[in-house]
């Protein structure tokens, strides 16, 4: 089954967590981190969430699982211990058309939470469709080489597209100097801080010919 890879805004949407323990806290920070509203069911809490609710960063219900709890709420994700209980909410989510995951249960999961490399703007999802989650990780770890340094041009790469944007209404002049602000060379200009905007890029891209031509 192909899946269809999106990033969810997930600013002020109402998400519901089950589960009390260092699971449901990764899940938990991961929601607050893409500013949802966030509410916590469970018994009991774990030292670091239990700390968190006393700063107030999300709604905490001292509970077993309710389908009420499940009322307005954009997506579930169910982190308990308790197979049983984790088919329950995925059956009710799924009849409210909420959207559902159920830690480490592929066939109960309507998304899988893939392994993210962040750097500030820059974010890169790895997947392995619930099969082989630890091979997503093992990826991450080498994907993150590779993406501090474009990390670090980011802000100047941003910048000098929507300069060309601005400047350029022609379509082929703008992906021709996308084109040659993404090449190796220039990437190592703007690192060296010698490419800091589209000036630079234009004088670039204009000798690269000449010499290309010589």
């Amino acid at each position: 089954m192909n899946l269809y890879p999106a990033y969810l805004k997930l600013q002020n949407k109402q998400c519901l967590v089950v589960g009390g323990g260092t699971v449901a806290l990764r899940k938990v920070k991961s929601l607050l981190d893409c500013g949802a509203k966030v509410t916590v069911v469970c018994p009991n809490l774990c030292s670091s969430l239990a700390l968190m609710r006393q700063k107030k960063e999300f709604l905490y219900k001292r509970s077993r699982y309710e389908k009420e709890f499940l009322n307005k709420m954009f997506l579930v994700i169910a982190a308990t211990d308790n197979h049983q209980i984790n088919s329950c909410i995925a059956e009710d989510a799924c009849k409210k058309n909420i959207l559902v995951n159920v830690v480490d249960v592929p066939n109960l999961c309507d998304f899988y939470v893939p392994s993210v490399i962040k750097k500030g703007s820059l974010c890169v999802a790895i997947s392995t469709q619930g099969e082989f989650p630890g091979l997503a990780k093992e990826m991450r770890k080498e994907i993150t080489l590779l993406l501090q340094k474009k990390a670090r041009n980011f802000k100047v790469l941003a910048k000098i597209r929507g300069q060309i944007k601005r400047e350029f209404k022609n379509i082929k002049i703008r992906r021709m100097l996308i084109k040659e602000l993404l090449a190796p060379k220039a990437s190592d200009l703007i690192e060296n801080k010698k490419i800091n905007n589209l000036d630079d890029l234009k004088s670039y891209v204009n000798k690269s010919k000449l010499k290309n031509t010589s």
